[in-house]
């Protein structure tokens, strides 16, 4: 018997994923992706949402037991062009913008969640807690000089 020594090329096929925005833009990592996307929708809302920005960063009074270090911002939303945009940025957990047209809403994000509250819930649960401890509570809108 003899051993004889060879030299040989292996060709070895990989299968990888990329992540494609709706743009073409192409991407090796989701969340690359997905963040890419939410920019690209906040550059297309800028200017063309209601915001409240004096408000931006407090949260709702929906009865969170306590407040979470993430952002909050509010919105109001005219139509479905505007909660188009909104999920687009957004991609909220179990819900959807288009349930709150011609509402207020807060939205809470996380890194990688986000969830909407109207300010119309907040409210009630505001008037709830304080008339349970017997206050007599009306809020009503002021006028719009």
């Amino acid at each position: 018997m003899r051993v004889q020594k060879r030299r040989f090329e292996r060709t070895t096929l990989v299968e990888k994923e990329f992540f494609i925005a709706e743009d073409g833009t192409e991407f090796e990592q989701r969340w690359d992706c997905i963040n890419y996307e939410r920019t690209q929708a906040r550059k297309e809302g800028e200017g063309f949402l209601i915001t409240k920005p004096e408000v931006e960063g407090r949260r709702n009074i929906d009865g969170g037991e306590y407040p979470e270090d993430r952002g909050y911002y509010w919105y109001f939303i005219r139509n479905e062009a505007d909660a188009e945009i909104l999920n687009r940025i957004f991609n909220p957990d179990y819900d959807d913008f288009t349930n709150y047209i011609g509402k207020w809403v807060c939205v809470e994000e996380s890194d990688d969640s986000s969830w909407i509250s109207s300010l119309d819930n907040g409210i009630e649960y505001a008037k709830k807690l304080l008339e349970d401890f017997g206050y007599n509570v009306e809020i009503t809108r002021k006028e719009e000089a």
